[in-house]
């Protein structure tokens, strides 16, 4: 972590963080840990309200991990789906009611409450938490409403219509209740459509990247023409769009090699698509990577795409800058913050199947690539390292000292 984590200066705050346990708890968790450890260097006392916490993980003393013992699940994974739909549902209902229990419980010992992973979709525990006279911190990573909106194309009775409107709903709410909004980088407002909020956001809330990690172990003309993904293999991600652009990419350029790296509820859809369409010797389909793990993948990639309909500012992004992998995403969050097209990265008009093929082959054949990725290493030192986040962290929270 570097010297920065020990010596920081400890404040007298006590904080709780308040996680959704997501049915993705490996990825989930990397997020909350790295919140973890920069407020372990902020605050006096630190409680944890989340699931999913794997059993070799330790923490501090200050670290007190409050289990709500209950996990979500993939809707696809249990059948029938309207069974799964409703066990999703009274899940949802249970934690939210557990997450309550558990802030009255230790509502003596905090000052502030940290809505995080799914933090804009916890309606009753922040209204708890507001009964309970704590201030109130919803971190926004990224809006449910928004990646479902893209996804169905903003359509008037498309599927997810119903729901997209009740997390709207549900976000206004609890933004408005909310004593701070964090959002990860600048550009994250305009996107979110944020700005009625403006007098309690706070651009400051971007994680970090452990450079010690995620460095480069491979120069990028040592690797071989790869273009890969890592991540959720979900519909917001735009994956899909990805994996359908393959066959356009090999009509340009048939070198190439594809890379999907993670898991979701798209898996076994991309895993028989790849069977069905005869692309098994062009595409590896990996699974899920563990974090520690997934510098290695970064440095074997010639380039990382990330076709996302709604992102923050994703951690993935940053650590392939770290490794020096070139970066294609949309222009989506705070993604615009961080990638310059042809400075720090590259960035792609949309995630259409069309736009993919044309900006892999744009990208690879640009004649400044290793410039570029010198670039982004670069503003990964400077301004993404755990110091400089404990730093962006504490000017967050001292707004309450």
């Amino acid at each position: 972590m570097g010297e920065g984590k020990h010596n920081a200066k400890e404040k007298t705050l006590r904080v709780c963080i308040v996680s959704f346990p997501m049915p993705s708890a490996l990825v989930v968790n990397v997020f909350l840990y790295n919140l973890v450890e920069i407020l372990e260097s902020i605050c006096e006392k630190i409680y944890v309200v989340t699931s999913n916490i794997p059993r070799d993980r330790t923490f501090s003393e200050k670290i007190r991990i409050q289990d709500v013992k209950t996990t979500m699940h993939f809707r696809d994974t249990i059948r029938p789906m309207w069974w799964s739909s409703l066990l999703q549902f009274l899940k949802i209902i249970t934690i939210q009611m557990k997450m309550c229990w558990i802030l009255i419980k230790i509502s003596k010992d905090i000052d502030i409450v940290i809505f995080y992973v799914g933090g804009a979709n916890l309606l009753p525990p922040v209204l708890m938490a507001k009964a309970l006279r704590k201030k109130v911190i919803t971190s926004a990573i990224g809006l449910g409403s928004l990646g479902y909106k893209k996804v169905h194309n903003n359509r008037l009775f498309s599927k997810g219509r119903a729901f997209t409107i009740i997390l709207s709903v549900m976000e206004k709410t609890i933004f408005s209740l909310s004593d701070r909004v964090i959002v990860e980088s600048p550009s994250v407002i305009n996107f979110l459509d944020l700005g009625k909020y403006k007098q309690k956001l706070v651009t400051t809330g971007a994680r970090y990247v452990d450079t010690e990690l995620f460095q480069i172990k491979k120069e990028l003309r040592e690797r071989k023409n790869l273009v890969g993904y890592i991540g959720r293999l979900e519909e917001g991600k735009g994956v899909m769009n990805f994996f359908e652009a393959i066959p356009l990419i090999l009509e340009k350029q048939d070198n190439l090699e594809f890379f999907l790296g993670g898991y979701g509820p798209l898996y076994d859809r991309i895993k028989e698509r790849l069977r069905s369409n005869n692309l098994s010797r062009k595409v590896e389909l990996m699974g899920w990577i563990p974090h520690d793990k997934v510098a290695n993948y970064l440095n074997e990639l010639k380039l990382l795409v990330l076709p996302s309909y709604s992102e923050g500012l994703p951690t993935i992004v940053l650590e392939a800058m770290a490794c020096g992998t070139p970066v294609l995403a949309t222009p989506v969050g705070g993604i615009p913050d961080v990638i310059k097209d042809g400075e720090t990265g590259f960035i792609m008009e949309n995630n259409s199947p069309k736009c993919f093929a044309e900006n892999i082959v744009r990208v690879l054949e640009c004649p400044d690539l290793d410039n570029v990725t010198k670039n982004a290493r670069k503003l990964i030192k400077e301004k993404y390292t755990y110091e400089a986040a404990v730093e962006r962290y504490k000017k967050s929270l001292n707004i309450w000292n």
